[in-house]
């Protein structure tokens, strides 16, 4: 997650997110964290 830290938002973790799990994970990820 250190890696999304520099860019500073909810997106730029949701795209750290999506990369590194895929679309395919992403809801589950997202549902997890509540976001």
């Amino acid at each position: 997650m250190g890696a999304s830290v520099h860019l500073g938002g909810p997106e730029g973790r949701h795209a750290a997110v999506v990369r590194r799990l895929g679309v395919g994970d992403e809801l589950d990820v997202v549902d997890g964290l509540g976001l």
